[in-house]
Order: structure tokens, then sequence, then C-alpha cells
């Protein structure tokens, strides 16, 4: 099971890399993934504790984290995923970021983007990147709602891009159709 989650993770950072970031990220900056300047035990402590994938350099200059996720569709679900089942009942996706988010100084991604990739892996067919801490506070008020469970126990709470839109929370989506909203 391990080597299936690594092959994923690999595959979802490729193509974050290679077919996401090039469409949506130049408003945001530079990205330098983690794996590749941090130790391997210490890249996997950053993604399973504080779920950082990538570092952003910001047009600002300042560094950020960033959490991606890439789902292989050929059709977009304009929602952003947040795991708040685990599979063996430990702390999940949504319970790390709340306590980092309030705990002053923590380490946190600070935006998340969810694309879509085709199932072919040839075109990005949507993504949005939103900060992490609006489409938390967007689950805390209820916004979306539970995905149906995943076959390991696992479970999801999909948070709609329209809805975080209209709540006023800043979010940049590109859909392969419209391009950058």
């Amino acid at each position: 099971m391990r080597v299936e989650v690594a092959a994923a993770m690999s595959k979802s950072s490729q193509d974050f890399l290679s077919i996401a970031w090039p469409a949506i990220g130049k408003p945001f900056g530079e990205i330098i993934p983690v794996e590749s300047v941090t130790a391997n035990s210490f890249a996997k402590e950053l993604d399973t504790r504080a779920g950082i994938d990538q570092w952003l350099v910001g047009v600002d200059g300042n560094m950020r984290g960033l959490a991606s996720r890439v789902q292989w569709t050929d059709s977009s679900y304009d929602t952003f995923t947040i795991r708040v089942r685990a599979r063996f009942g430990g702390p999940t996706e949504y319970d790390k970021r709340k306590r980092e988010i309030a705990a002053a100084g923590a380490i946190t991604p600070y935006y998340v983007c969810q694309a879509y990739v085709s199932k072919d892996r040839s075109r990005l067919v949507a993504a949005a990147i939103a900060r992490m801490r609006d489409v938390i506070a967007a689950m805390d008020l209820g916004m979306g709602g539970l995905m149906p469970p995943n076959g390991d126990g696992t479970q999801g709470h999909a948070v709609p891009w329209a809805q975080l839109r209209l709540s006023g929370a800043p979010l940049h989506v590109w859909h392969s159709q419209e391009g950058l909203w």
C-alpha cells in the first residue's frame, strides 16, 4: 500500500509542477518543491505534519508554504477537498490545518492549490488557489459538504470554488475553456 501512495504522490507532484503551476502560478511567484531542497526525512515531516508540498517564493519576495492536490479527471468538480476522516482515526488534514492556523507562528500552508488534470495527464482541466485559512474557515461555516466515504475509510469535505468566492475570499481560478479569472 505504501508503494502505491508514494507513486501517487510522485505522480501528483510531477503533474502539479509540469501541468498545473505553469498555467495558474505566474501571478504568485516561483515554486520550489520541498523534496528538492530538503532531506527526505524532513520533507516527509513537512508534508505529513504541516501539509506543505512546495515552497512559494512570492512576487513580493516572501516565502510561504503551498499545499497542492491533483486529481485526474476529464471534468472539474470546482472544489477544494480537505480530508476530514483518516483511515485509522488519527488527525486529519482538517484537524492539523485548524490547529496550525490557531497557533501563532506554526508552520502551515499559506495557500492551497487544487488542480484537475486530464486522465491521460496531457492537460489541465481546471485549478484554483486560495488561502488555506479561508478554505478552513469556509468549512467551519458549513460551506460545501462531506463527500462519500472512500473504500479505505477516509473521507473528504468539498468546498465549492463559487461559494468561497461569494464569501469574499480571494480566489484565483483557471478553467481550460475560460483562462484565469
